[in-house]
């Protein structure tokens, strides 16, 4: 699907994605990606570069700390005895993708429909499928978060978004307290956004970390 230039793609982005802000869609359209990547990027809320500042993260960490403990997926952590329906995570995130890939066409048929009734309801439909989106990618993501967080050994984040993965280890902190783990995010040259990523996220809470081919060790730094 083409736009006529990078202006009209992100006013398109900006109109549809109210939450987005400026300065996100700009990064969004210079990553690289085509539209219905950078629109599932938006749709799992994996907006930021994967370039992380430690000061950013050990700050938001910290105001994290100063709530009562919730968790990001209750129906984890708050229910870990409850059984999940079985889930196939390749079919959601596949449904959740085309979902993603139709509103994109919806995007498109409202900003350039003459008609205002024509774009409201564009926008309107675009929006339930967005919002559909979300709800299997949230299905496919407590699938894996459910296997992860039960396993003895090590901690399998394959098929997790960033936001997911870093998302489900502030749970898994809470709910462990774990002083020494590792986790399997896939080896370094294939792993180009989660490896770094969880590196700074562990780094941020006290973590050394040491890689172990498609594993990442991690142990909390006696010092800190």
């Amino acid at each position: 699907m083409d736009f006529s230039s990078k202006e009209e793609l992100e006013k398109c982005l900006l109109e549809m994605f109210p939450e987005l802000t400026r300065k996100q869609a700009h990064g969004l359209l210079k990553s690289g990606d085509d539209v219905n990547v950078i629109i599932t990027r938006i749709l799992d809320n994996n907006i930021e570069s994967p370039t992380y500042d430690l000061k950013d993260l050990v700050r938001h960490n910290r105001t994290e700390c100063m709530r009562l403990t919730t968790y990001n997926y209750p129906e984890i952590f708050e229910h870990m005895l409850l059984p999940l329906e079985s889930a196939d995570v390749k079919q959601l995130r596949e449904e959740a993708s085309k979902l993603a890939e139709e509103s994109v066409s919806l995007v498109k048929n409202a900003i350039n429909h003459e008609i205002k009734s024509a774009r409201i309801f564009y926008s309107i439909e675009a929006q339930k499928k967005r919002e559909k989106a979300s709800e299997l990618n949230r299905e496919a993501a407590l699938a894996v978060m459910r296997t992860a967080a039960l396993s003895s050994g090590p901690v399998d984040l394959h098929g997790l978004t960033v936001n997911e993965a870093t998302g489900f280890m502030e749970d898994l902190l809470k709910f462990r307290k774990f002083r020494e783990i590792t986790v399997v995010t896939g080896q370094i040259h294939k792993s180009s956004r989660l490896r770094p990523a969880m590196v700074a996220w562990f780094h941020s809470h006290g973590f050394v970390t040491s890689d172990r081919g498609p594993s990442l060790y991690a142990i909390k730094d006696p010092f800190k």
